[in-house]
């Protein structure tokens, strides 16, 4: 007898505002059982739990994708929001600091 094993899964994720990314993933499969409802090789959750993990990992690989990268260390904004310049907090820290260095002190002309 024929059994046929099917595992869905959709993720939604809010890149910026108004801007909601949305992936679906399904897999089938058809398996052959005994009359004990038992596999060959392999017990019957498992084919079901290798689906669920496969069907998951292609929904967050395919939301990796969208997720925007820092312009100046290439890191990934995941926990972390990037400004409007496209920077991560860490270099926009060192970003400031680099304008500073570069800013004539006030008060004084330069002759």
């Amino acid at each position: 007898m024929k059994i046929r094993i099917q595992r869905a899964f959709s993720a939604k994720k809010q890149i910026k505002q108004y801007e909601p990314v949305e992936s679906f993933c399904s897999a089938e499969m058809d398996i052959e059982i005994d009359e004990n409802n038992e596999t060959r090789e392999k017990p019957f959750a498992y084919y079901s739990a290798e689906l669920d993990k496969m069907v998951r990992a292609e929904v967050e690989k395919t939301l990796n994708d969208y997720i925007p990268l820092c312009q100046r260390c290439g890191g990934r904004g995941k926990e972390q929001k990037l400004n409007e310049e496209g920077l991560c907090p860490e270099c926009e820290k060192q970003n400031q600091y680099n304008i500073k260095d570069y800013q004539r002190p006030r008060g004084k002309k330069e002759v």
